[in-house]
């Protein structure tokens, strides 16, 4: 590939080169051009000089359809971000979409859908001008550009190569080969046509002149006499039909008779009669030569070479450009990187111009052009540019390759050209990233060319289509399937995985895991497969008396293997293994050298022993004498294990089944059942008892402390706020200033106000003896697994009456009753208890000054019923209980009152809480063996409560209610066990029995939470509450409503 590597810095030197700023470009409709448009984004932004940019696209234009190429994006010093807005970008199968010439380029969030590139055709003529390449329907990443293409998708993008031009009798000279984009200019005469440039066609020689090379974007002139047409630019190059040679784009004078023509700014001035064409500069085409003059003009990096005139040789096109058509005695040019060789003339030799990169050659005098080939349907990266993918996805991206021209004979036709890539292709030294973050990714379309693949991201990414790019594949992240084909190397890294049942046709280097197949599979290695220390080879197995290599277990075959070391896995799935059994996981064609460090096995009653022969590892799995303990490893799962091995000895009937599935399970499915099995779910809900119970006393002290801010005990109508205000029912006599009384407040009293209204004065005392209340209270929460019994998510809810006496001015004594009920339900486990109780007690408070004391104890009584579903192997069963229980609890608490200011009262407080919690003992049923029967479980817990409550004065709503916030702190300990043991045995088996832990829900917890109380008068009081308790186990939400009377 020609190492031309010219930036479109011309495109800037037009727009004026402004200073350095940031800059955005808003997208705000789906026309094509215009204002608002996305051609008019990119053209502002190539006017924006260096800096940071972005283009920003309105939400909802979908989509925004094309009706011509895109213009480049030049991106010079420039990063660049095109925030897509899920907006689809449409070529509508006829314009191409993104070109990224420079700079740092990120597109995201958007869809690319129905870009076409097409490589131009080669000139008819003579000999017939070679096609273009076309490359990057969607996407082309040239030199020097950095692109990131983050959550964008590629649909139905395409690219197709240019047609190699068709031998025409009526001329004797070469046609223009086919550029970027561009024609080739074909002839009828002795002149050859120009090369194609990126969009510019080449121009049409009709006499002895050659047509001029196209530019970027505009044609090469044409040429109807002895000179030469001009060279094409951002414009048209200058046609001619005498002995002048056409001016070129941008001004270079075309040749007078006998003179050549001016160098291109950019195109190159086309040579008079006998006179060379000028050069194309960088976006310029080459200048077509005059008859009989030397040879024509060279197009720059975008642009064709110019025609040869009757006797002389066609230029050579730039990268992106293809070769002029040499006269009736000149040789063809060559095309630029991307672009098509030109033909030769009658006499200009025995072969046309070369190809350049993906170009076709051109054809020799009676020959067809050779055809361009159409390479990464969707995405082209070109040496030394960079790409990399960020969750994006191609679908139906494709490729079409271009079509020979026809000789005068058969055997004269010009060779087709080659389809590479429908995905992507990826040039000599491109390593693209492509990074799947979560989830699994499929690319079905495939990737080629001479670079290599970086797979990053913790997600999947699944390679399904046949690819052809060379380079190496590297597993940086996560896993890689080939479900597919590879045509290079492959390697692994530490902490990735390579998996799949495709075919990798290099060598695998494995430093992580390599785990053939997608279930049970093979994967095909077409070199050597190299086992690295610390590395690891899964190996899926399933039972079979004679396993079949890949049918059975997965399969790994290659030509050769080294094993320098690393662990075999093993993993089984459920079935009867069989001792003895021989599964070959390693294959090779021709031998392995070398062994593997260690085997593991997750069978529970069968180990896995390593071997070897010359061509092959294998295992066979051998009967061990494990115990259900050991399977078992700790905890639960232990303490089950040690029962099931202490009465499996001649066990039959229901039990003997049961061991019978155990038997064929792995050691996780073995746990898992240990851990069905337990019981351990009746341990967890005796601690959701006691939390039921932690939260009933909770809520009614909530409500009971409310009256006790300011230093009351909420009696004789007290609201309990630490605020006073002073009132009378009527007017004082205020005689002089000398009076002794000194007002705080006065407020006029209505004639129906009582002779003292608590929402005037609540600390004065009406005549209240009684009060009601009612309370209604919710809990839900979930905490995780203490590396023993299962997590769990619980819910709880209750409602409780009370009513309550005052006892003067400083004490109540109250009376409540209620019902609560809850739910316990296992993690990773279909069980569940359920509990349903009935409670009453009493409790006391009183206050002191300052200080304050409450003092409370009650009963509560519930029924149990519990459904337990128990899956070990083929077996499923669902084991039911039903039992009863009952509680006991008594809760003493102090505080004090702070007046912190006149509008905020601070209380401290500390208080303990005795728990006795049990559940009678019971005999589930429906389970068969598996029916546990249960001893009655105890629990007991003591916790103290250190906090505080901080409370705000009263305000009055717009309805006349009193308002009065409230927001708390504590910290609660467990100094008893934290966790409730259960006592049980199989029902049927007997035996000792065994021990088994609920869930620990841990010792301290932290609580915070706030609420308010609301007076609609001094009788009625409403409250709302919510609190969260947590710690590092457990998370739960609590909320609480009060509605109160006093009379």
């Amino acid at each position: 590939m020609k190492k031309r590597t010219a930036r479109l810095a011309l495109f800037l030197a037009i727009l004026g080169g402004p200073s350095a700023m940031a800059a955005d470009f808003d997208v705000s409709n789906h026309n094509d051009s215009g204002a608002g448009s996305l051609r008019a984004a990119i053209e502002g932004l190539n006017g924006a000089g260096t800096g940071t940019h972005a283009i920003n696209f309105a939400s909802g234009l979908d989509p925004i359809n094309l009706l011509s190429h895109l213009p480049t994006i030049v991106g010079t010093d420039q990063t660049i971000t095109v925030n897509g807005a899920g907006n689809t970008v449409s070529g509508q199968d006829t314009a191409r979409l993104f070109f990224v010439a420079d700079g740092d380029v990120t597109f995201q969030n958007m869809t690319l859908k129905q870009g076409y590139a097409e490589g131009g055709d080669g000139g008819n003529s003579g000999g017939g001008g070679g096609g273009g390449a076309g490359a990057g329907g969607a996407l082309f990443v040239n030199t020097g550009a950095n692109v990131v293409i983050s959550g964008v998708a590629f649909d139905s993008n395409k690219a197709e190569g240019g047609d190699g031009g068709d031998h025409d009798s009526s001329s004797d000279a070469g046609g223009g080969g086919g550029g970027f984009s561009g024609t080739g200019g074909s002839t009828s005469h002795d002149g050859g046509g120009g090369g194609g440039g990126f969009d510019g066609n080449g121009g049409i020689a009709h006499y002895y002149g050659g047509g001029g090379g196209g530019g970027v974007s505009g044609n090469g002139g044409d040429t109807s006499g002895d000179g030469g047409g001009g060279g094409g630019g951002i414009g048209n190059g200058a046609s001619t039909s005498d002995d002048t040679g056409g001016d070129g784009d941008g001004g270079a004078a075309g040749g007078g008779d006998g003179d050549p023509g001016a160098t291109g700014t950019p195109g190159g001035g086309g040579g008079g009669h006998q006179g060379a064409g000028g050069d194309g500069a960088v976006n310029g085409g080459g200048g077509g030569s005059g008859f009989a003059g030397s040879v024509a003009g060279n197009g720059g990096t975008f642009g064709g070479g110019g025609g040869g005139g009757g006797s002389t040789d066609g230029g050579d096109g730039g990268d992106f450009g293809g070769g002029g058509g040499g006269g009736f005695l000149g040789a063809g040019g060559d095309g630029g990187d991307f672009g098509g060789g030109a033909g030769t003339g009658y006499n200009g030799g025995s072969t046309g111009g070369s190809g350049g990169f993906g170009g076709g050659d051109g054809g020799r005098y009676s020959f067809g052009g050779d055809a361009g080939d159409a390479m990464g349907g969707a995405i082209f990266v070109r040496e030394g540019g960079t790409l990399s993918i960020i969750d994006s996805t191609f679908t139906n991206n494709g490729l079409i390759a271009g079509t020979g021209g026809a000789g005068d004979t058969a055997p004269e036709d010009g060779a087709n050209g080659q389809a590479i890539g429908s995905g992507m292709y990826l040039h000599t030294g491109v390593t693209a990233g492509y990074q799947v973050n979560t989830g699994t990714l499929t690319l079905a379309d495939d990737i080629g060319g001479s670079g290599s693949l970086n797979k990053t991201g913790t997600g999947e990414l699944v390679l399904s289509g046949t690819n052809t790019y060379t380079g190496t594949t590297t597993v940086s992240a996560g896993r890689l399937v080939v479900n597919g084909s590879l045509a290079g190397n492959t390697t692994v890294d530490t902490n990735s995985e390579l998996g799949g049942s495709g075919t990798i046709n290099g060598d695998v280097i494995n430093n992580g895991t390599f785990a053939a197949g997608n279930s049970i599979g093979t994967m095909t290695i077409g070199g050597n497969a190299s086992f690295n220390s610390g590395s690891t080879t899964e190996v899926e197995i399933q039972a079979s008396a004679t396993p079949i290599a890949g049918t059975d277990n997965d399969l790994i075959t290659a030509d050769t293997a080294t094993i320098n070391g690393g662990d075999v896995s093993v993993l089984g799935a459920v079935g009867s293994y069989t001792n003895g059994a021989k599964y070959t996981f390693l294959q090779t064609t021709h031998g392995l050298s070398g062994t593997f460090d260690t085997i593991t096995d997750d069978l529970a009653f069968f180990d896995a022993q390593l071997g070897y022969d010359a061509n092959s590892a294998f295992f066979t799995l051998m009967a061990n004498s494990t115990d259900y303990a050991s399977v078992g490893g700790s905890g639960n799962r232990q303490t089950v294990g040690f029962y099931i091995d202490e009465n499996s000895i001649g066990a039959s009937g229901d039990f003997g089944s049961v061991l019978d599935e155990f038997r064929v399970l792995t050691n996780a499915q073995v746990q898992s059942g240990l851990s069905q099995l337990s019981g351990e779910v009746y341990g967890s809900q005796s601690q959701v008892v006691i939390q039921g119970t932690n939260q009933l006393v909770g809520t009614i002290g909530g409500q009971l402390r409310s009256g006790m801010f300011g230093g009351g005990s909420g009696g004789s109508g007290s609201s309990g706020s630490g605020f006073v205000n002073a009132t009378r029912s009527t007017r004082p006599s205020v005689t002089g200033s000398s009076s002794d009384i000194a007002l705080v407040s006065y407020v006029n009293a209505s004639s129906t106000q009582t002779p003292c209204d608590a929402l005037i004065a609540p600390t004065c005392h009406a005549a209240y003896h009684w009060k009601g209340w009612m309370t209604g209270y919710g809990l839900g929460g979930s905490a995780e697994s203490d590396g023993n019994a299962a997590g769990i998510h619980y819910g709880l809810g209750g409602t409780t009456f009370g009513i309550e006496r005052y006892l003067g001015d400083n004490a109540r004594l109250g009376f409540f009753g209620g019902y609560v009920g809850s739910s316990v339900s296992a993690d990773s486990m279909d069980q569940t208890v359920r509990a349903n109780g009935g409670n009453f007690g009493s409790y006391l408070t009183h206050s002191a000054g300052s200080h304050y004391g409450i003092a409370m104890g009650g009963l509560q009584f519930d029924g149990y019923e519990s459904d337990r579903t128990i899956q070990v192997g083929a077996l499923t069963r669902t084991a039911s209980g039903e039992s009863d229980g009952w509680q006991g609890f008594a809760y003493g608490e102090r505080g004090m009152n702070l007046n912190l200011s006149r509008s905020r009262v601070l209380q401290p407080f500390a208080g303990l809480q005795y728990v006795y919690a049990r559940q009678n003992a019971f005999t589930e049923t429906g389970a068969g063996a598996m029916n546990l029967a249960m001893s009655g479980v105890d629990t007991h817990s003591l916790r103290s409560n250190l906090g505080t409550r901080l409370q705000w004065q009263s305000w009055m709503s717009r309805r006349g209610w009193a308002i009065t916030p409230e927001i708390r702190g504590s910290w609660m300990h467990e100094f008893l066990d934290t966790t409730s043991v259960v006592n049980a045995q199989f029902a049927g088996v007997g035996g000792a029995g065994y021990t088994a832990n609920g869930l620990d829900l841990g010792r301290d917890w932290a609580i915070l939470g706030g609420g308010f109380e609301a007076r609609p008068s001094d009788r009625w009081e409403l409250r709302a509450d919510y609190n969260t308790q947590f710690n590092e186990n457990q998370v739960l939400h609590i909320g609480s409503g009060t509605l109160a009377y006093r009379w």
